[in-house]
Formats: structure tokens, sequence, C-alpha cells
């Protein structure tokens, strides 16, 4: 959120960037080999490297103690990332480290580690080796622009469902096409919605590129007791390229507000530090 608090209408070239950007939308292990069988106990990390500044930009990070179950029916990571939007100006390096864990830390072993470079503009990169393959699902975005998902907050009632529910968002294309969804906060079917206090929910992600003509589209989505969703609710914001935008809608019996920063993109780290703006663009390589 370098430039939310910039002034509308000032220079561009001075307060950010509008630019191509790439999506992740999901990461899963479509395929196990070489006598594995589900399920998996995963930990490792999937991070992205762009022009920006080469740090990490971190996707997936578990070690060994948080490790995620990974079940046939349910073969995707649960991502925490980006932290910031993903510059497409040049090509992007993603890498991949995942472990599966043992009973004890010398059974551990490793289930795939690789990297691959991404210029293409195709929707999924396969990361391949004799135990797995990996999918990651991505879309290239052309005059993007970052929105932060702040806040989803349910006031003066409860979730409308004892099942749970799931929070995603998705930013169509000029022609209405949409190619993938990004998961901000999941209960799985079943489970009760991860809230903390003041009825906001627990977002595991919250950093989404859009379209700069376009909009993001937020879902609230409430669990039946079959799995299906009972409730639907969609809130639009138009895409801006600096401030906050906050709307409230009704769903079920509670009112449910969403905040969303806005802001350029930082073409280059350079561009800002010379400018005594905020650092740390990217997440350390000490992880």
């Amino acid at each position: 959120m370098h430039f939310t608090n910039s002034i509308p209408g000032s220079d561009p070239s001075d307060r950010g960037t509008v630019a191509p950007t790439l999506q992740v939308f999901s990461i899963k292990i479509s395929e196990i080999k070489g006598g594995l069988r589900w399920p998996l106990s995963v930990y490792g990390v999937v991070a992205a490297r762009d022009a920006v500044d080469h740090n990490r930009n971190l996707l997936f990070a578990r070690d060994r103690s948080v490790y995620q179950t990974i079940k046939e029916d349910d073969p995707y990571l649960r991502l925490t990332g980006p932290s910031r939007a993903i510059v497409f100006g040049d090509p992007v390096d993603f890498e991949i480290q995942l472990k599966l864990r043992g009973s004890t830390a010398a059974r551990d072993r490793a289930l795939i580690t690789s990297t691959e470079r991404y210029s293409t503009g195709i929707g999924t990169i396969c990361f391949e080796n004799c135990f797995c393959t990996t999918e990651l699902k991505l879309e290239a975005i052309e005059r993007s622009v970052q929105a932060t998902i702040l806040s989803v907050c349910v006031k003066g009632g409860p979730w409308p469902s004892k099942y749970g529910g799931r929070v995603v968002c998705y930013a169509p294309s000029r022609s209405g096409e949409i190619n993938g969804e990004v998961v901000l906060s999941d209960s799985c079917s079943g489970g009760m919605m991860p809230t903390g206090l003041s009825g906001h929910l627990r977002l595991s992600r919250n950093v989404v590129s859009v379209e700069m003509q376009g909009s993001l589209q937020v879902s609230l989505q409430a669990y039946s007791s079959s799995g299906g969703f009972s409730q639907r609710k969609v809130v639009s914001f138009k895409a801006k390229s600096c401030l906050i935008s906050q709307a409230s809608v009704t769903f079920g019996g509670a009112k449910v507000e969403i905040t969303v920063a806005w802001s350029r993109l930082v073409s280059e780290k350079e561009d800002i530090t010379t400018k005594g703006w905020v650092h740390g663009l990217g997440d350390s390589d000490k992880v």
C-alpha cells in the first residue's frame, strides 16, 4: 500500500505505476508418484521473485510444526500470499521447495524442489519430479493496480450459517470473463468461520491485482449442511489508483462491512528508497 495515501490526480511518475501483474489463484498437488500415498503432511515454501526487488514474495510458507495435511479430494495448498502484487514487466521466477513431515525430523523427506521462469502468459505452471506433479494456476493482468482487502467485518449478528462459509474475490476482465478466484477466508464445510475481535474475519490472503479500468468482486458464501452454499452475496468495488473503498451489505441477519485499500505499483525498489518512502517490499530470504 505504498501509494494508498497519494493525492488523486497527482503525477503518476512520482506516485507509482500501473503495470502488468500476475494473479496467483491456486497451487495444487495434482499427482503423486514413487510409492507415495494420500494424505500427505506437507510443509515448505512456494515463492515468486520479480524485478522490483528480487526478494522472495511468499505464496505459501509453513515449517514442520504447522504442516498442512493434503488429501486426494482436496489437494490445494492453503496460500497466504503474495504480500504485494507480483509485477510482470520482466520474467518472474517461481520457486517451490516442499517437504513431507515424518514421525521425527530425521525421517522428513523432500517432496519437490524446483524453479521455473515464467514469461509466456499461459495459465498454468507445472513443477514435476519423480514424486509428484504440482500445478500453479495464475493469470496475467495488463495495466493493473493493487487492491488490499483490509478487513471483512461481521456486525449486528452472527455469520448466517452454523456450517461456516468462505469469502472469495475475483476481478473480471473487460470482456466479463472470470479466470479464477482468490480465496480470502474458508472455514471448510462444517467448520465455524475464523473470526477475531469485533467480528473481523481472519483472512489468509488479502492482496489482489485488479485491472485499472475494471472492478473487484468480493463474494460472501455461507455453507449449507450438504456442503453446498445456502446463501451468497457479491459486493463490487470499482478499481482506483489510490485511497480506500468501503461497502456494507446485509448477509442473513448480519451486516458485513468490507474495506479495501488501493495503490499503484512500485516498478523498482530504488524508485522509492531514494525518495525516503517505506522499505520492505518483499519477504526476507531468511525464511
